[in-house]
């Protein structure tokens, strides 16, 4: 779910085609009057006078141009976990230091974050090539320099989209009390298209105290609509972000694709154990489980049939949104018993109805009712595949087979 270095340039063509950048001409600048009384009257002309004038015309302008909010994926923020006050902050995700001490990333009630985008990590990029991107093109576009254009919505991922929605919302009402008269186009990545969707379900028509919020476009980028099969996997066996066995399906070389494997276990198992040991508890993550096995979803959404299976076991499917069903196959056999029993009584039956309830709700929303346009992308790559389904085994609980790959983004399927 996250953007590298060689996709940049290709999301980057995805805003250009959204049309997210386009140039709005500001008002003509009126001349002063010509009445001969004015002109007579004495004027001072001076270089503070002048840097004053282009400054008032600048500041005019400023609320015509466009203002772009970038909205990241799943693991896409940097998380600092601070005191009350917000001071003595340690990096829990997003840095170097973070994964090396392997911090604890349960959401701590009494502890206070802070965020910000991940640009690169571990020589990887994530976002900092679109993010000057469009810090570059929007500033062309302004012919001045303002941070004020681009607005990198950086939010915690951990938390359920509906959540980070209501942010967001505040965010988009502080951009339009600076920019009345500004459109405001949204540019979301994967789980943030969730966020993006939630907001424009439940607040695009809560006014701001300027009056309604009005962004004029959403481009959904690889936005996991319907889940992806792919978070299944990250309960079962955890998640990976460098190395997948998607990749080592497609290797050639069989050495060179049994050495991803092996980093590809390294890494879920070693460098990412705090990411992958608390993502059971994160209420986002079971926002992505893949809605087609949803049971009551399928009663409510008619075209929702039609799409593929995405889970099944002795040629049945699996509600993957029944609680019972994870205990019977084992969809958390990698966590210590104890903890497995506690997440399976406790708090499992909550988070699953709650999430189902909520994809199901942003499946059968169209958020063309809330802007003026909408641009749907899968991914930055044709050629790309992901996981389409996968076969679980009551004969060996915990075991996941993959069934069939599907065109998409690494994650979701197209």
């Amino acid at each position: 779910m996250t953007l590298f270095y060689e996709k940049g340039r290709a999301f980057g063509l995805i805003v250009a085609l959204a049309a997210a950048l386009r140039p709005i001409a500001a008002p003509a600048q009126t001349l002063p009057p010509t009445d001969p009384k004015t002109l007579s009257a004495p004027t001072q002309i001076s270089l503070e006078d002048r840097a004053n004038f282009y400054k008032s015309a600048k500041d005019a302008a400023r609320k015509f141009y466009p203002r772009i909010i970038f909205i990241p994926g799943i693991l896409g923020s940097k998380i600092e976990e601070c005191d009350d006050d917000k001071t003595n902050c340690n990096s829990v995700w997003g840095t170097k230091e973070a994964l090396e001490h392997q911090v604890d990333l349960t959401i701590k009630k009494e502890r206070k974050y802070r965020y910000d985008y991940v640009d690169d990590l571990f020589f990887v990029d994530f976002y900092g090539g679109i993010v000057r991107f469009l810090k570059d093109t929007a500033h062309h576009n302004a012919g001045y320099e303002d941070n004020g254009l681009v607005t990198k919505f950086a939010y915690d991922w951990r938390e359920s989209s509906e959540d980070n929605a209501k942010i967001l919302a505040a965010t988009i009402c502080d951009i339009r009390a600076g920019a009345p008269q500004s459109p405001i186009y949204i540019l979301a990545h994967s789980m943030g298209g969730l966020v993006a969707k939630a907001w424009a379900a439940h607040h695009a028509q809560t006014a701001c105290k300027e009056g309604l919020p009005h962004v004029k476009e959403i481009a959904f980028v690889a936005t996991p609509h319907l889940g992806a099969p792919k978070a299944v996997k990250a309960f079962v066996v955890g998640y990976n972000a460098y190395f997948d066995e998607i990749d080592v399906i497609h290797q050639n070389n069989v050495a060179w694709g049994f050495l991803k494997y092996v980093a590809g276990f390294v890494e879920r198992n070693y460098v990412l154990e705090a990411l992958n040991s608390a993502g059971v508890t994160f209420s986002s993550l079971y926002e992505l489980l893949p809605l087609r096995s949803s049971a009551y979803c399928l009663s409510k959404i008619d075209w929702l049939k039609k799409a593929p299976n995405p889970l099944g076991a002795d040629s049945s499917e699996v509600n993957v949104f029944w609680p019972p069903n994870w205990r019977k196959f084992g969809l958390l056999q990698r966590m210590p018993s104890g903890a497995r029993d506690v997440i399976y009584e406790k708090e499992l039956p909550e988070k699953l109805e709650k999430s189902e309830v909520f994809m199901c709700e942003m499946a059968k929303f169209d958020p063309t009712t809330a802007v003026d346009r909408v641009d749907y992308v899968y991914g930055v790559k044709k050629a790309a595949q992901t996981f389409g389904s996968f076969n679980l085994s009551l004969a060996h609980p915990g075991a996941l087979d993959v069934g069939v790959y599907a065109d998409g983004d690494g994650t979701v399927p197209a």
